[in-house]
């Protein structure tokens, strides 16, 4: 998967792939992009096993939790507060 060109020594730029991780682009995806790397998100996606087992939410399983929408509330990153509704973030 080609996202970023070594373009020199240290020097590297983005492919087409790696528009949508830009903040300042319409449809961005970095946000969704940061959220799925959360702690949060990876202990729900260990608990993927039980989903397909049981039929409940993996989220729900690992936190109690409705889904990725309260993850603000589940892991707050010390002293940053976010400025993009989670609700808003959709995965593809």
């Amino acid at each position: 998967m080609d996202i970023f060109t070594e373009e020199s020594t240290e020097l590297f730029g983005l492919t087409p792939l790696a528009e949508g991780l830009r903040s300042d682009v319409l449809g961005m995806l970095k946000a969704w992009a940061i959220q799925c790397g959360q702690p949060s998100m990876w202990e729900a996606y260990g608990r993927l096993k039980h989903s397909i087992m049981t039929g409940e939410s993996a989220f729900r399983n690992a936190h109690g939790l409705a889904g990725p929408g309260t993850i603000v509330n589940v892991n707050p990153v010390p002293g940053k507060r976010s400025t993009t509704p989670c609700g808003r973030v959709r995965s593809v």
